[in-house]
This record gives structure tokens, C-alpha cells and sequence, in this order.
């Protein structure tokens, strides 16, 4: 009886698992570069430098290393990210909380609210002016148009080599400060991924004049936009220093 068809049957199963093997070996390798996923093909183009997050609407910033994605916005703590000319249901915390703040601020009658998560959330669909960019059930708690605002470095520099009188990211209020990538990068980016939290680019962040003076990159008529808006697509955690992957379709 010979044993060479069996031999050679062998030989060409080895090798069969060798190409196998090391095919996955190179897919997994190329993943940390380039990952493949339903919003399409995602490519490295920087890193989180900064995690803010304002649990007072207009209040100062937290400077987080690192925040939770959710459905409407950041969470550190169980504290969330903070309406803007919007009606929308609060928790009311209580006549204690608006004497201090009344007296503090020195304007009489204020109150402070906080969005808790049994209440209704505003949903993004309804807005007047930009419902159309929104998805069937996207909400936001008190941010002004969208979960999330992403800026690069590059951006901010670029706009400050055009100021008399620099600024700082803290004058946009981000969420997220991205570096690595070339000036408003970001404005071309469909979905970006963090770890595992997924986003999706809703619109250009319109500006209000406070932050901004005549020299801004682009107007549309007199809104400065800088920035972009994201809204969640998979809620993840978010760390300082996590790469950040963009697909452009």
C-alpha cells in the first residue's frame, strides 16, 4: 500500500493552516491601524489630549482623564454634561440652592435644575433649524445641539496664528481636544471612534460672537462655525491619551 497520496494530502492541509494562521496573524496586526466596522473603514488620525465636561450650563469645566459615552453625553461620577435657548423638563433642586446661587450671582430668582435621567430627554429630531441631521430617538439632556463637541489642536492653533489676542481650548467649551491631525480635520470626519465608543458627526458647531472676533475661519452670515458636533452611535469610555480612528464615508 502506498503512503505518498496521503503524504502529499497532509502537506497541502499544512500548508493550508499556515496561510490560515498567517493571514489572521496580519489582519491582526493591520486591526490597531485600520478597523473594519458597519459605519465603514476607520483610520488612525490622532489622540485625545483633553476630556472636559460642564456639569453647570455655562459653569467652568471639568478636566477629566477619563468620562464615560453615553446616549446624552458625558458621565464622570454619575455627574452628566450639561440648554440653550430650549425648553426641556429639570429636576429642580430645591429654595436653598437658588438663594445661593441668587446671592452669589447677584440676580434675583434663580434656580437650579438638573437633568435627571428619569426625565424626558429633548429630542434632537424636533429642533427647528437642524431636526432633519438628527436619528429617530438621539436626545440630549441641557448641551445646546448635539451630545458632544470635538475641536483638534491643529484647529486652534491655526486660528490663533490669525488673533491679536490668543485663546484657549476652554473658550469653545469642548468635550474632546484631539491632537495629531491637520487644521479642521475634523470637519470632514463622518464617524469617529474611541476605544469602544462610536460617534457620529452631526453638523459644524455654530458659534456665538463671545468666543470669536472678525478674523474666524468661516462665517455663514454672522455665525462663526468652529468645531463639530457628535452624537453617540455605542456608548464606550473614553481615556486621555486613547487613539482616535475617523471614517470619511
Amino acid at each position: 500500500m502506498s503512503w505518498e497520496p496521503n503524504i502529499k494530502l497532509a502537506v497541502l492541509l499544512g500548508s493550508a493552516t499556515a496561510v490560515a494562521i498567517a493571514t489572521a496573524l496580519f489582519f491582526m496586526r493591520e486591526r490597531g491601524k485600520k478597523a473594519k466596522t458597519r459605519q465603514g473603514s476607520y483610520v488612525e488620525v490622532g489622540k485625545v489630549t483633553q476630556i472636559f465636561l460642564y456639569p453647570l450650563k455655562s459653569g467652568r469645566g471639568w478636566d477629566l482623564q477619563q468620562a464615560d459615552s453615553t446616549r446624552i453625553g458625558l458621565r464622570h461620577d454619575g455627574v452628566r454634561d450639561r440648554l440653550w435657548g430650549q425648553k426641556g423638563e429639570a429636576f429642580d433642586c430645591g429654595d436653598e440652592a437658588a438663594d445661593w446661587c441668587s446671592t452669589y450671582l447677584k440676580k434675583p430668582n434663580c434656580r437650579l435644575c438638573y437633568c435627571a435621567d428619569h426625565l424626558r430627554k429633548r429630542q434632537l429630531e424636533e429642533d427647528e433649524v437642524y431636526g432633519n441631521l438628527a436619528k429617530h430617538g438621539e436626545e440630549v439632556g441641557f448641551q445646546d445641539l448635539g451630545q458632544y463637541l470635538m475641536i483638534s489642536e491643529a484647529s486652534l492653533a491655526n486660528l490663533n496664528a490669525k488673533l491679536e489676542q490668543p485663546v484657549t481650548s476652554r473658550n469653545f467649551r469642548p468635550n474632546i481636544m484631539v491632537s495629531g491631525c491637520v487644521s479642521h480635520a475634523e470637519d470632514s470626519w463622518k464617524f469617529v471612534k474611541i476605544g469602544e465608543a462610536e460617534f457620529r458627526a452631526l453638523k459644524p458647531c455654530t458659534r456665538y460672537r463671545q468666543t470669536t472676533d472678525s478674523k474666524f475661519r468661516k462665517l455663514i452670515g454672522d455665525s462663526p462655525l468652529f468645531g463639530t458636533n457628535l452624537v453617540t452611535e455605542k456608548e464606550g469610555t473614553i481615556h486621555v491619551g486613547d487613539t482616535v480612528f475617523a471614517s470619511y464615508n
